[in-house]
């Protein structure tokens, strides 16, 4: 409620939700340089963006904030560190 809490408690706070909804869909979380996100293998858009890992398909999800940033957007810096290889994957069981 007061939008505290760091980028990975805030990751791993949505992959439970989306876990909780989603059961079966397989989700990873994404680390980059003092960053964390989420990955969610879902029918993507054309707009979204993606990461494909090791075959799959994940569509790309910052819940961290402060500033809302809509399902399949990421900043212009997590972007870079994307194109760069600047970013290590855990899938989330």
């Amino acid at each position: 409620m007061q939008n505290r809490g760091d980028c990975d408690s805030k990751a791993v706070l949505t992959g439970a939700l989306v876990r909780a909804f989603l059961p079966s869909t397989r989700i990873i979380m994404v680390f980059l340089p003092h960053h964390a996100l989420l990955g969610v293998a879902i029918n993507a858009v054309p707009e979204d963006e993606k990461l494909e890992v090791e075959g799959e398909t994940y569509v790309l999800f910052d819940p961290t904030g402060p500033a809302l940033i809509p399902f399949g957007d990421i900043s212009d810096d997590t972007k870079r560190y994307l194109s760069t290889g600047r970013y290590q994957v855990e899938h989330i069981d």
